[in-house]
């Protein structure tokens, strides 16, 4: 073969090579528009778990013919913040299993038989026909997604031409000696390995790598030898892609890319290391025969059914392996914590369970709530010095409350049958209260924070008497957070009684501070201030009262009255008296 036959051979592939790849990539992103550029919309609500996301990838990699496409998308969704990364590992393992129907369609062009319907079967066949019909749609129609439809029909016919393409530029390979050292060369699992991988990050497209193999298998003829190590090659090789989108990302997004190669290193790399030790020992006799038309999309199927059987289910050891690779920073950290992720869309089908996880992620709340106001009470002789760390807890207290706001108003429309609207209003006035909790608290830290930052000093007195009113309040706090958590009514009951109390504290300290200001111990300039302090602590168990109020309605068990009502209510009186009487609350 002279050298204008080895030009003309070799443009003859990269020819196929090129149109293979505009092919896929051109039907590739018609099928994502079909969507109205929804797609990332419907992979967000589809996915509930990793195995919903698994399905999922399998089905839509399958019809769009780009694992590549869908990996990119998917570290797209995590970077954006629309998907979680656990969710995003079952897509990524779908999207390598779907990707397998690419080959499966490229064999069809191996068929044989006399039969007209066989032949018709192949896509050198009827891709014509496909061909047509895009262009025609293209032409004539009006509607965005038929011309879509009709941009895909002409990818796939090109993707198509592109393969037989380099089919028939490759045939005259199997008459050059040097092609054929080459394969035998290739045989070597480690070399064969590195050449589809290096192949593959250079095209960046592990479905046209594999397709320039079938290429090969059916016109010059590839053994399994050689054909096994470079389809694990091309398959680490195509996670190119996903980490060169990437680089442009958060460290979310990078996760994301991460676990697309972490899952296809361990997918291939022990794969092949136990094939060949399987083969040593027993010596397989089908490796030294040709692969045929099936041999390489069967083989792809396999290594990509068998990994998603063994690695799906702990699928959280290669999310916790990228997180270790890039470990969250404290913002990301704090954003995690701000999230409350069990308020998932996807469980609204379900209003009953739904509403647990609105009533858990309360919970949640009411003991941020309940944290927030221990840090505060417990810093508060130094309470500028803590006043970064209540901050953040309070704006996570408000984001929750953002949160589950919008997630009860989804589920209010979702149960049109209205079995939970009773229950569902309950949660709101919770969520309501212990979210103006937390704006109120972060309000008290602002004031008395600015009032230590410009050098104001209350007297003794007051300062004493507005850690008692702190401290008084905390009861309330803590039970009101302890009573919605254990959804304990007797305490209901008692943080009606503890209100009371605590509003009596609320006078007697008023009274003080009035006595105090007009014997000119305190500063009349801060005294407009100490009031509004007291006043938002007295709004602060208003909201206390409005939890346990709301709870003692909507139960039919609570007694609220009678005999054993009226004991408690004066033993909790005498509590507050006794513990608040050194400092002359009783007065």
């Amino acid at each position: 073969m002279d050298f204008r036959q080895l030009f003309t051979m070799f443009t003859g592939i990269l020819s196929g090579l090129a149109l293979f790849l505009f092919g896929m990539n051109t039907m590739s992103d018609a099928l994502s528009r079909m969507t109205g550029g929804g797609l990332e919309r419907v992979i967000g609500k589809i996915t509930r778990n990793r195995y919903s996301g698994f399905m999922f990838g399998t089905a839509v990699t399958s019809i769009v013919q780009s694992s590549s496409a869908i990996t990119v998308l998917t570290v797209g969704l995590v970077n954006s913040g629309i998907m979680e990364l656990q969710k995003a590992a079952g897509l990524i393992m779908g999207a390598n299993l779907g990707t397998t129907a690419t080959a499966w369609i490229l064999s069809l062009n191996a068929l044989s038989g006399a039969s007209l319907l066989v032949e018709f079967c192949k896509p050198s066949s009827f891709t014509p026909f496909l061909g047509i019909a895009g262009v025609a749609m293209l032409m004539f129609a009006h509607a965005s997604k038929a011309r879509r439809a009709g941009s895909a029909l002409i990818g796939f016919a090109v993707m198509m031409i592109g393969m037989n393409l380099m089919g028939g530029a490759t045939a005259p390979l199997k008459e050059i000696p040097a092609f054929s050292q080459m394969m035998l060369t290739l045989q070597n699992p480690f070399l064969g390995f590195s050449f589809a991988l290096v192949f593959t990050m250079i095209i960046q497209s592990s479905d046209a790598a594999i397709g320039m193999l079938q290429a090969l298998s059916m016109s010059v003829g590839v053994t399994f030898s050689s054909a096994i190590p470079m389809i694990c090659g091309a398959q680490v090789g195509t996670c190119i892609t996903a980490l060169l989108s990437s680089i442009d990302t958060s460290n979310s997004g990078r996760r994301a890319a991460l676990i697309e190669l972490y899952y296809n290193l361990l997918k291939n790399i022990p794969f092949l290391l136990i094939f060949y030790s399987c083969h040593r020992v027993f010596h397989f006799a089908f490796m030294d025969t040709l692969t045929g038309a099936t041999g390489i999309p069967l083989f792809h199927s396999l290594i990509n059914i068998i990994a998603a059987v063994i690695y799906l289910p702990f699928s959280d050891f290669i999310v916790r392996l990228a997180e270790k690779t890039i470990p969250y920073s404290e913002e990301e950290e704090r954003e995690k914590r701000d999230t409350l992720t069990i308020l998932d869309s996807s469980l609204l089908v379900n209003p009953e369970f739904a509403l647990e996880q609105v009533k858990a992620s309360i919970g949640i709340m009411a003991k941020e709530v309940q944290n927030t106001y221990a840090v505060m009470s417990m810093n508060y002789g130094d309470i500028a010095g803590a006043e970064d760390e209540l901050k953040i807890m309070c704006a996570r207290i408000k984001k929750y409350r953002v949160q589950i706001v919008k997630y009860t108003a989804l589920l209010r429309e979702a149960d049109s049958g209205g079995g939970i609207q009773r229950a569902l209003r309950s949660e709101e006035i919770y969520c309501d209260a212990f979210g103006r909790m937390g704006e109120l608290i972060s309000d008290h830290v602002r004031i008395y924070a600015d009032i230590k930052r410009k050098g104001g000093e209350f007297s003794a007195e007051a300062a004493s008497d507005l850690r008692l009113f702190v401290e008084a309040v905390s009861e309330v706090v803590y039970f009101t957070a302890e009573s919605y958590s254990m959804e304990k009514n007797t305490f209901a009951e008692a943080i009606t009684i503890f209100r009371e109390a605590v509003s009596n504290i609320h006078a007697k300290i008023t009274s003080r501070h009035i006595r105090r200001l007009h014997s000119g111990i305190c500063n009349r300039e801060l005294s407009p201030l100490f009031l509004d302090l007291c006043y938002g602590l007295e709004k602060l168990i208003d909201n206390c009262d409005n939890i346990a109020e709301e709870q003692i309605d909507y139960s039919d068990e609570t007694v609220y009255s009678g005999e054993a009502y009226d004991e408690k209510r004066k033993g909790i009186f005498h509590l507050f008296h006794d513990k608040f009487a050194i400092l002359g609350m009783n007065d």
